[in-house]
């Protein structure tokens, strides 16, 4: 699947799909280029789900370009399945059967701190007026919960199962 999407000055473009099922034999690719104008505003979400319930996931790569007036701000590839050495492990998904992030581009919105809540995180990104949250979860209700456009600002902060932590960089 390729999607290619051009956002203008002024314009506004949620994309906000479903989530993807990779089921058992599978072969996925998602491929998806954004170009985001000065004054745009985008909120671009998407979800992976490892698997139909008690099944093992087939092969999915899903690739994510993001340009900001004319410059990269955001690059992101994640490949899970049979095929993909490790993508379970501590380093990508640490078992977890879903992932999924959010990315809002939107000059008005007042800058956030990084932060890391458990198994979300809320990454400012350097380049311009955006905010990438990322999460990974038990299941697709839970993933879609963290990830919900409306509520993304308030996920990290108002949860209770594990207390917000600062995200202090080194170096």
């Amino acid at each position: 699947m390729l999607v290619r999407a051009t956002v203008a000055d002024r314009a506004a473009l949620y994309w906000l799909p479903e989530q993807l099922v990779a089921a058992a034999g599978c072969a996925h690719v998602a491929d998806s280029q954004v170009d985001v104008a000065e004054g745009g505003v985008l909120h671009w979400r998407d979800e992976l789900i490892c698997g139909r319930h008690g099944e093992r996931p087939g092969n999915v790569e899903i690739n994510t370009w993001v340009d900001l007036e004319g410059r990269p701000l955001l690059r992101q590839s994640l490949t899970v399945g049979p095929n993909a050495a490790g993508w379970a492990g501590p380093a990508v998904l640490a078992g977890a059967p879903a992932t999924g992030s959010l990315l809002i581009v939107d000059p008005t919105r007042p800058e956030q701190p990084p932060a890391v809540c458990g198994t979300r995180a809320r990454l400012p990104l350097a380049g311009g007026p955006a905010t990438l949250w990322s999460a990974t979860a038990p299941d697709a209700h839970t993933l879609r919960e963290y990830l919900e456009s409306q509520t993304a600002l308030d996920t990290i902060a108002a949860s209770g199962e594990a207390e917000e932590r600062a995200v202090v960089r080194v170096g």
